[in-house]
């Protein structure tokens, strides 16, 4: 039976999903979060007896936030509400770390600026 979300079926639900983006999206440009859940079966058959069977499942999810030029991603295999909300911390990473270059930017503008002014005025006394 179909729900309207994947997440519905194997996470916390798209409610919680969706807050959990909305946090994460705060001062971004984009973002996503992507949930997949693959089921695969094989048989291998010789001389019309089945040779080997094998199935595999597996599940997770990947969230993706941008800000300006910078993106943060995470992912996991269990789609549950802490494994969202642990993956959102990546976002709080990529924000401190572009205020963080930020910061050095303008430093060394200012210091850059600070040996203009000084060697226009070493000219400007000689």
């Amino acid at each position: 039976m179909a729900t309207e979300s994947l997440i519905n079926d194997i996470g916390p639900g798209i409610e919680t999903a969706a807050k959990i983006l909305d946090v994460a999206l705060a001062g971004a440009d984009d973002g996503e979060i992507y949930v997949e859940s693959v089921k695969s079966e094989s048989f291998l058959m010789d001389d019309g007896r089945l040779k080997s069977a094998s199935y595999d499942s597996g599940q997770g999810f990947g969230l993706r936030v941008v800000s300006g030029e910078s993106a943060g991603y995470a992912h996991a295999s269990e789609v549950s509400e802490g494994a969202l909300r642990r993956a959102r911390r990546v976002w709080v990473l990529v924000l401190a770390a572009r205020l963080a270059l930020a910061a050095c930017a303008a430093r060394l503008a200012l210091s850059v600026c600070a040996a203009a002014r000084a060697r226009t005025r070493r000219v400007a006394r000689h």
